[in-house]
């Protein structure tokens, strides 16, 4: 499809706008720590700002909080002296620290007012004004706001005033937003500042009555570094949030400069001047003076901070003044010279120098190559209204999905906020947060369709079908409005402050997804979300504007509290569309589903009637106090000629996470054809092959032998830049991310992309045999992946006579037949998807020793017509036919860097299930057979791992125990020499072996056996298989206790098992479910083998 080209945005109106100026992302103090005032500071009925200038009239800090400064993820400041050393829950401190900034924020109205009151300000439009305290759940004074003319907010007194002076001087909506959210960057510093970044949503109004308005999105969102690679973070998780290599490029001046280029009416000088003036010297706040109090060793100890925030030897105080002076004149060359002295020159320098000295990547030409992305906003709508948000990396088109999915109900409105349309928006929730797990930087992005279909009606309509029954506002006549959010992430950004420039570095990078590690809110990370150079990370942020059917303006609305953002805007729109005020809307109790743990969290405010109707629709519902804080909201509604804001209020939702089915599609091409609760075709048109997205949605794309469709969905395009200003770097997308790479040996151990590699998991053989859903099989592999395991060991085989359910090769009349359908190869696709999407590697077993699946027996009996289990390693026509079955599969997976390695057969041995042989088979025939097979798989697949698969028998004829006589054709030993074999297998399972005495002491002293074996070969070897039926827990301890002192280098345990809704899993007296106590010990296991390195 071809692109369109985007004419220039419109000039601006001649008369000032208003603005609508989206959260900026703040971080607050704990609950117990907040700051005592009383109640009648903010009963006056005058304590709010509403002033009347001849073309603008703004709302001021009554809205609260215009740049809610970065509230970035909930992970927000320790409640005591930080340990910058030591990993800290972020979870507990997000969310009561935002109180905090509220009462701060309503105190800097009540003083705003005053000081314009007192300088004659205050003009007769006053009457078309007026502010009333609400009922409110919350220890929290909440105010609903009217207005006629306009209405501004910030969370700082200081910049309230100095966004007022820009509109008083002529500047508009776009002016007012880069003033103010400089000034924040110097006054919050704790928060927000030039060293970070942010999105920005603005409205500009029709120029005439016959036109239309024009919404644009500008990500301004830092980019990782071109050193950077996705596994940066493994070894050392919280270097992503502290220190130089936590560092993101910074986006905020860019992002600030393009609007104003487009937009601003002032000269740029005018805009960064007072922020530079205010930086020479202001008196401490009072939440800036908590936060140096937590960061106390920081600022006592650190050369770097301490000439600013404890320049005499103590902490700076509430009212003392504090001076950032080479901030100043960082921002007075800036004011003169532009952005570009930020991302050239002296100051660049400065900031490189400093990330570097402190462990990070960021070079010189990081910055110089930055640059911000304008694009029209995504644009939805619900109900009639038009919907304007920015596209990925935000969560925004998740918003409108779940927005979409509530509109197929006729009752909704009707009905109101019943217990069945509570239900219907908390199971939309859910499909969001599935949806999002798809989105991450368009430019990085491999299946861009999946973004582009989350915010469609079809999308919605296919979906629907599984539900069973620091934001600040500003709006002005004209209707401009601007929705921002800017965010050093966590308070204080990385602790990197360079001392030549005084710019507080952000540490963004954190935002990315580590592989193997959750987020601070159980969060799975994303493939698509690693970092990679020049990416942009994830963001749930959803600065939005709503617009009436006729193109006016409704409302401007967003928040902070990480991934609570985007779900408690929607569930604040629904209750505006159940006829609720702006502030009972916000104020209202909430629910939070993010399908991870399984519960939905409740606010106590909520009716118990309703709370009981869910969980008897089978909602895990956990109640929790309103008090604490999970996401604030703040929005600006204008239903009719009257604008509304909510004052000081807190948006209550919790951290809840729940596992959830996931939706159902069609399964024509880009259909959906799988995921969690999916109970449609988990078949696809020829063609095409069902890929898992994430554990919650299959789609059905082009194989590689088709051609590519193009998607419906129309590209975004990126809007040029004003002619007259400087060319800028390219915003061409970059090509999709590269392989994550694969694994390898490297003496005992396995490595990947040059660090250790933990091969540590368990058995799965029946994932991809029983016939199971996608859904299924995504939530088996994630059972599996919460252990913290990285590999699953499964089958790459089913030898079948007649066809039936899943297969892999039909044998008939001597000749096979591999199957490439739905129910064979395309099957074990979803299998290696799954596991991919859940993080996890996969050894790949090609053929059963057993009879079980079919297996070596049906090779024999079908081309030798024999009985003879061992002509299987000897027959001519039996290998070539084996290989041919090799040669398919492995070539359909060369380049799949999910598969870790194949496996010859499992538990190859000179007798199968009917023990019948030749008795002509000895060790030596089966280490003959495994040089032919293991080198012809290496010709045909350089990428992987070979290994046998073998039980680990060794050849020591004359031992008093079984294993170890050499009976059954496997020498260990020798094999494990074999050049062609990357790495030992071996297996344990006493009780079967005849080791019934000291089942225990036996393991041990095998896995002790086999760990000399390993370094004597100096290859790695894995107890692939183990189990016992009881005693499980001691058992299971003993042994891992011996695989970690004596150095083996992994293991897999049989066998994983899995409670789906339609049955368990099978278990033959091994299978480990997730409520199994050796679950627990594995878990400990698991993490005491990547500890060892």
């Amino acid at each position: 499809m071809a692109t369109n080209t985007m004419s220039e945005p419109p000039a601006m109106p001649s008369s000032t706008f208003s603005l609508a100026m989206g959260l900026l992302t703040f971080t607050m103090t704990p609950l117990d720590r907040r700051l005592e005032l009383g109640h009648s500071d903010y009963d006056s009925d005058d304590s709010y700002l509403a002033i009347h200038l001849d073309l603008v009239v703004s709302l001021s800090a009554s809205l609260c909080l215009v740049f809610v400064a970065m509230l970035k993820s909930g992970i927000i400041a320790a409640e005591h002296p930080p340990d910058l050393h030591a990993r800290r829950p972020r979870h507990r401190r997000s969310w009561s620290s935002l109180f905090y900034a509220l009462l701060v924020c309503v105190w800097a109205a009540y003083n705003l007012h005053s000081f314009l009151r007192l300088r004659g300000f205050w003009g007769p439009s006053i009457t078309d004004s007026d502010k009333r305290r609400v009922p409110s759940a919350t220890r929290n004074p909440a105010y609903l706001i009217r207005a006629t003319n306009g209405a501004v907010a910030s969370e700082n007194e200081l910049c309230s005033k100095m966004g007022i002076g820009i509109l008083q001087d002529g500047g508009n909506a776009v002016d007012a937003a880069v003033s103010t959210t400089l000034c924040i960057g110097v006054v919050n510093m704790f928060s927000s500042g030039i060293g970070g970044g942010g999105f920005m949503t603005v409205r500009v109004p029709p120029a005439n009555a016959s036109a239309s308005s024009e919404v644009y999105a500008i990500d301004f969102r830092e980019t990782a570094p071109a050193l950077s690679n996705k596994t940066m973070y493994v070894d050392d998780p919280l270097s992503s949030r502290w220190g130089g290599l936590a560092v993101g490029v910074p986006g905020e001046l860019r992002g600030l400069d393009e609007a104003h280029k487009r937009w601003g009416k002032l000269p740029w000088k005018r805009l960064v001047e007072p922020a530079a003036q205010l930086a020479a010297g202001w008196k401490v706040q009072n939440e800036l003076a908590r936060r140096i109090e937590m960061f106390a060793p920081l600022m006592l100890s650190h050369p770097d901070w301490k000439p600013i925030f404890a320049p005499d030897g103590h902490l700076l105080k509430a009212g003392e003044i504090i001076r950032r002076t080479n901030l100043s004149r960082t921002l007075s060359i800036i004011a003169k010279e532009g952005p570009d002295a930020f991302y050239k020159g002296p100051i660049a320098d400065a900031i490189v120098r400093k990330v570097k000295e402190t462990g990070g990547i960021l070079s010189r030409e990081d910055l110089e190559n930055y640059h911000a992305n304008v694009k029209h906003a995504l644009q939805g709508t619900y109900r009639g209204r038009k919907i304007y948000t920015p596209h990925a990396p935000t969560s925004g088109p998740v918003l409108i999905h779940m927005l979409n999915l509530m509109e197929h109900y006729d009752d909704l409105i009707k009905e109101g906020r019943s217990t069945l349309n509570v239900h219907r928006f908390v199971e939309a929730m859910k499909f969001g947060f599935a949806a999002r797990t798809r989105v991450g930087d368009p430019a990085f992005h491999d299946q861009m369709q999946r973004i582009h279909e989350i915010p469609t009606k079809e999308y919605a309509a296919e979906v629907v079908a599984n539900i069973t029954d620091s934001h600040s506002a500003v709006v002005d006549k004209d209707g401009m409005a601007v929705s921002l959010t800017s965010t050093v992430n966590l308070v204080f950004g990385s602790a990197v402050l360079d001392p030549v420039t005084g710019v507080i570095l952000n540490d963004e990078m954190d935002d990315f997804s580590t592989p193997g590690t959750p987020n601070a809110f159980g969060l799975y990370p994303s493939p698509y979300n690693y970092p990679e150079p020049g990416k942009r990370p994830l963001s749930s942020t959803t600065p939005t504007i709503l617009e009436h059917e006729d193109g006016s303006f409704l409302m401007a609305i967003g928040g902070s509290g990480g991934s609570r953002i985007f779900p408690a805007v929607f569930q604040t729109i629904l209750n505006v569309d159940w006829g609720m005020d702006i502030s009972a809307a916000i104020e209202s109790g909430r629910l939070h589903d993010q399908l991870y743990p399984m519960l939905v969290d409740a606010d106590d405010i909520l009716p118990s009637s309703l709370l009981d109707g869910l969980r008897e629709k089978g909602h895990n519902i956990t109640v929790s106090d309103t008090n604490r804080v999970a996401a604030v909201i703040q929005a600006v509604f204008k239903p009719n000629a009257t604008i509304y804001g909510n004052m000081f209020s807190i948006g209550l939702i919790s951290l809840a996470l729940a596992l959830a089915p996931f939706v159902n599609a069609a399964s024509p091409e880009w259909g959906q054809c799988g995921g969690i609760g999916w109970t449609g075709d988990t078949t696809c048109v020829a063609g095409t092959i069902c890929t898992v997205q994430n554990p919650y949605y299959s789609q059905c794309l082009p194989s590689a032998s088709a051609p590519s469709s193009t998607p419906t969905t129309s590209p975004t395009t990126v809007i040029p830049p004003p002619s007259s200003s400087p060319s800028g770097p390219s915003t061409t997308a970059v090509p999709p991310p590269s392989s994550t790479g694969f694994v390898k040996v490297s003496g005992q151990k396995f490595v990947l992309n040059g660090q250790t590699y933990p091969l540590i998991g368990a058995n799965s053989y029946w994932v991809g045999l029983m016939g199971y859903s996608t859904a299924q099989m995504n939530q088996a592999f994630s059972d599996i992946a919460k252990t913290g395991a990285t590999t699953v060991r499964t089958w790459g085989f089913n030898d079948v006579t007649s066809p039936n359910g899943i297969y892999y090769q039909l044998w008939q009349n001597g000749k096979a037949t591999v199957n490439t359908g739905a129910t064979g190869l395309q099957n074990f696709d979803n299998v290696v998807a799954a596991a991919k999407a859940n993080g996890l590697r996969l050894i790949v077993a090609l053929t059963n020793n057993w009879s079980d699946y079919g297996g070596m027996d049906v090779y024999v009996q079908q081309i030798a017509g024999s009985a003879n289990h061992d002509l299987f390693y000897t027959n001519a026509n039996v290998i070539a036919a084996y290989k041919s079955y090799i040669n398919t599969f492995v070539s359909r997976y060369v380049n799949e860097p999910t598969i870790l390695g194949w496996e010859l057969a499992n538990e190859p041995r000179c007798r199968g299930s009917t023990g019948t042989s030749t008795g002509t088979c000895t060790t030596q025939t089966i280490t003959n057979w495994v040089s032919e097979i293991s080198a012809y798989i290496k010709s045909i697949d350089s990428n992987h791992l070979v290994a046998i698969g073998d039980e680990g028998f060794f050849n020591e004829p004359g031992s008093p125990d079984y294993p170890y006589q050499g009976t059954e054709g496997i020498d260990f030993n020798a094999n494990l020499n074999i050049t062609t074999i990357d790495f030992g297998t071996a297996h344990l399972y006493p009780g079967s072996w005849g080791e019934t005495s000291d089942p225990t002491g036996f393991g041990n002293k095998w896995i002790t056996d086999h760990a000399t074996s390993q370094k004597a070969a100096n290859k790695p070897v894995i107890l692939e298989e183990f189990g016992v039926t009881s005693d499980q827990v001691s058992t299971y301890t003993s042994w891992y206790n011996t695989i970690i002192s004596t150095g083996l280098t992994g293991d897999l345990i049989w066998q994983a098992g899995s409670h789906f809704s339609t049955g368990d899993t099978p278990n033959d007296g091994y299978a480990v479910y997730p409520d199994s106590p050796a679950y627990a010990v594995e878990t400990q296991h698991f993490a005491a083998v990547k500890a060892r390195g």
